[in-house]
């Protein structure tokens, strides 16, 4: 779901590729997504913006398992640019 919802339109076109940009974020038990964050820039506001966006409006996500024991899920993500 988040890497549908990844859109690049607004990164400066000549950009072909970028280093990675690291985003974290909180799954909570219900699939809402809490406090969103970089913690790897790729050096470009826009790209690095974007990434956010896209797991902001991904949210909710499904819900947590019933097995899985905690009400918080801690998740990393990477992106990286090619076009």
């Amino acid at each position: 779901r988040v890497g549908e919802k990844w859109r690049t339109q607004d990164v400066d076109p000549r950009l072909q590729t970028a280093p990675i940009v690291g985003v974290s974020f909180r799954i909570l038990r219900s699939g809402e997504v809490r406090d969103p964050r970089i913690i790897q820039t790729s050096g470009n506001y826009s790209l690095d913006q974007s990434t956010l966006r896209a797991v902001q409006e991904a949210s909710p996500l499904p819900a947590l398992p019933r097995e899985f024991t905690r009400d918080v899920a801690n998740v990393e993500f990477r992106f990286q640019l090619r076009r």
